[in-house]
């Protein structure tokens, strides 16, 4: 005979319907007290919504005086059911592991291509339409790169997509990924796209479309951390107040204060 992890639920399914055979009356309740456990743990088992340990197990084959044969059948069948438990609970965890490394990879992604916020943003001004081919007109990507964002980014619940297949922004923050070296990296692929759009717009946008400020001060570098601090609180309270009112288009704001004096010499065109 061959003992499956099921195989001893139905060797107590079997057991109360011989009881109930003798006493129609008899109950769920009274199987339950007549092996020492809880009725509605006795439930779950029946029901495969649980199994039960193996001191438990040991305790019921006592309280059912069975057979040695029995009795072995029902003892291994719990340590089948036990071993596919811990099986599944490990698939499980393997499973919530691969999910949180794909998840991070695709918030390194967010963070460190430009296009994920600018689609975010796009959801808010007048006109926005769901779909690849508007958004990447509107953004000056290719509508692969359009596409394979719309879908990272509802994959990560920021965007969500109706049911006429328009998206709409969830007003939710993003979350910091895991920093690791190869974080790092992307994050400065961000400040590059940002320069290099920079640098498309003053070639490119009439002034009345883009403001350039810059300014060359010696410093005392002890005030770097307030410094960024003060520009973080500058930069929120302009977002906010160029957020008011009847949003048309997307821009990128963008602050830098750096070190001019090296110690090597540097070339730029």
């Amino acid at each position: 005979m061959e003992v499956t992890s099921n195989h001893y639920r139905e060797m107590l399914r079997e057991e109360l319907q011989k009881r109930n055979g003798r006493n129609p009356r008899y109950s769920l309740r009274a199987f339950a007290k007549c092996l020492g456990v809880d009725v509605a743990a006795l439930s779950r088992v029946l029901s495969n919504k649980q199994t039960i340990t193996m001191k438990t197990a040991n305790k019921i084959v006592s309280k059912l005086d069975l057979p040695t044969k029995e009795r072995d059948f029902f003892l291994f069948s719990v340590m089948e059911d036990r071993k596919a438990l811990s099986l599944k609970r490990e698939k499980r965890t393997q499973e919530k592991r691969e999910n949180l490394l794909k998840m991070n990879e695709d918030l390194i992604q967010v963070t460190s291509e430009l296009h994920h916020f600018s689609i975010l943003e796009l959801t808010h001004i007048q006109g926005f339409q769901g779909n690849a081919t508007w958004i990447a007109q509107k953004l000056g990507i290719t509508e692969k790169k359009a596409m394979t964002a719309i879908e990272r980014l509802v994959r990560l619940g920021f965007l969500l997509e109706d049911e006429k297949g328009g998206l709409q922004k969830v007003d939710a923050n993003v979350p910091v990924a895991q920093e690791s070296q190869n974080y790092k990296s992307h994050h400065k692929k961000y400040q590059r796209e940002t320069l290099c759009r920079g640098l498309h717009s003053l070639e490119n946008d009439p002034s009345s479309q883009r403001n350039f400020q810059a300014t060359t001060i010696a410093i005392d570098t002890e005030k770097m951390e307030l410094a960024k601090k003060m520009i973080q609180d500058f930069m929120s309270n302009l977002a906010g107040y160029l957020e008011q009112g009847e949003k048309k288009e997307v821009y990128q704001l963008s602050v830098g204060l750096f070190p001019l004096t090296k110690d090597k010499a540097i070339a730029c065109n």
